[in-house]
């Protein structure tokens, strides 16, 4: 938000603006005492004012980085361990940066804790996912998603009371302090395991949740991870065939443009209603209804027409703001908006990660989310829009939400399916083969109590004639 400020100038005040819009115009500049703000603290007003943009994008640009880097590292070294790296270092970030006296420092340290904020946010989901059965996944990837909205609430409650932005941000930081010590009750993913051929460690996993759920593990289950020559791959791999490539670069535009209206629509809450603080509060407080219903459709109608609706909804109400220019209604269309944006938001989530194998579901989801963060980083400039034609914002936010959601209708649809574990299996429908070089479908505790067929299928898997090891 732009501070209130007094520029001196020659003997003449000005209020909220410099001479020429030029701050090396003031003599002397008088800021009102609160809220104290980074452009406060450096000035950051008329011709400089476009600096305050680049604080949001330099996050943006450094959680695109992270996604790409962390992505696939929590692919590799598991996504219990990126976990844990991540939110160390959101911690140490997060709290350096409040301390910075330079502007560039401070935006550097933004871009670090962006870094290792996407590898938390992708780690955390993939991992989350991977430890429920297919009726769960859609109700667990709402729950995470709950709590994006929950923080924008808290933030706007802190940022209420705490109005200096030092303490505000040591304060927000010091939050996700006790979630180190969670990880000592979490597990790695089993499917991580099974596909890095530490099956005897699967096991024990998957004995654990069978006793949290109360349910007898089998001492006949066959754990079974893909063949040597199965085809594992890389993020290039997605590429080199026609469908994966279009599937991808679906995903790809529609997480830019799902980042670019969400934060769009954030950011502008300010702009919409008479208190920051109050706007701020209710658009995180809308997202949680969006969730709900989120939460009831995918398990019925699937993941493909509710992100398309959505999205589309979206777009919709963002152009009436635009063309109907109604004051008293341009709020309650941005709240609506960002109530379809937020379900979109969670339901891409949950419909990409089922989209993409388990070798590299990391990696595909830290690449559809570098581009979601090229959308956060532009999204500060697209209100600059306004400037030529006010609420100009709104027109290219619905146009990019409505042509992402008609787009969305070419993905396919993942409800009930099993989730693919290599790119081979993105070539068989249903991804439930037990053919040579392929792998043998995982059971997990929901698994086990949802299907007996699939035990006979794992206690007759020993006569199959198949490459796949068993532990």
């Amino acid at each position: 938000q732009n501070p209130s400020f007094t520029c001196y100038s020659n003997g003449t005040s000005y209020n909220d603006t410099c001479r020429d819009d030029l701050i090396s115009s003031c003599d002397r500049i008088v800021f009102q005492k609160y809220p104290d703000t980074v452009a406060k603290q450096w000035n950051l007003i008329c011709d400089e004012g476009y600096k305050t943009k680049f604080v949001q994008s330099m996050f943006m640009a450094g959680v695109g980085v992270g996604a790409i880097i962390l992505g696939t590292c929590a692919d590799r070294f598991g996504r219990l361990r990126t976990l844990a790296a991540t939110l160390l270092g959101m911690i140490g970030f997060g709290l350096a940066s409040s301390f910075a006296h330079w502007f560039n420092l401070y935006l550097f340290l933004r871009f670090m804790t962006g870094v290792c904020t996407a590898g938390n946010i992708l780690a955390s989901f993939v991992l989350s996912s991977e430890l429920v059965g297919p009726s769960k996944r859609g109700l667990c990837g709402n729950i995470f998603q709950t709590f994006f909205a929950a923080g924008i609430v808290l933030y706007s409650l802190l940022a209420f009371y705490v109005p200096q932005w030092r303490a505000l941000s040591a304060l927000a930081t010091c939050v996700g302090i006790p979630y180190i010590f969670l990880f000592i009750l979490l597990p790695e993913s089993p499917r991580w395991l099974i596909t890095h051929d530490r099956s005897r460690e699967a096991r024990q996993v998957l004995r654990l949740i069978a006793d949290r759920n109360g349910m007898i593990f089998p001492t006949d289950l066959e754990i079974l991870v893909p063949a040597p020559n199965a085809n594992r791959g890389t993020l290039l791999d997605l590429f080199r065939k026609r469908r994966t490539a279009v599937s991808t670069m679906v995903q790809m535009f529609s997480w830019f443009c799902n980042s670019a209206v969400y934060y769009g629509l954030t950011l502008a809450s300010d702009k919409l209603g008479s208190s920051i603080y109050v706007s701020t509060m209710l658009s995180g407080v809308v997202e949680i209804p969006a969730y709900i219903v989120t939460a009831l459709l995918i398990d019925c109608i699937g993941r493909r027409i509710p992100l398309s609706m959505f999205m589309v909804l979206g777009g919709i109400s963002c152009l009436l703001i635009q063309f109907l220019h109604v004051p008293q209604i341009t709020f309650p269309l941005a709240l609506f908006g960002k109530l379809c944006i937020a379900a979109s938001f969670a339901i891409i989530y949950i419909h990409s990660a089922e989209l993409f194998p388990t070798v590299i579901r990391n990696g595909g989801l830290g690449l559809c989310s570098f581009f979601a963060r090229l959308g956060g980083i532009i999204a500060p400039f697209i209100s600059l829009l306004d400037s030529v034609t006010p609420s100009l914002q709104f027109t290219v936010f619905g146009l990019l939400s409505v042509s992402s959601g008609i787009l969305n209708l070419m993905l396919d649809e993942t409800l009930n399916r099993t989730l693919p574990e290599t790119l081979d299996d993105l070539k068989v429908e249903g991804n439930m083969r037990n053919e040579r070089g392929r792998y043998a479908r995982l059971a997990n505790s929901e698994d086990l109590d949802d299907s007996e067929d699939d035990h006979e299928n794992l206690r007759n898997v020993e006569n199959k004639p198949t490459n796949l090891k068993t532990d």
